[in-house]
């Protein structure tokens, strides 16, 4: 189990998002075609 400071688990929410986003717009891009 690891132990996240605030900061990294701020870091790791954004980062997480920021990568669903992108998939998110991946798809609806490939749906466009």
């Amino acid at each position: 189990m690891f132990e996240f400071t605030e900061e990294e688990q701020m870091y790791w929410t954004v980062l997480r998002h920021a990568h669903a986003e992108m998939n998110h717009d991946g798809l609806r891009g490939l749906e466009e075609v």
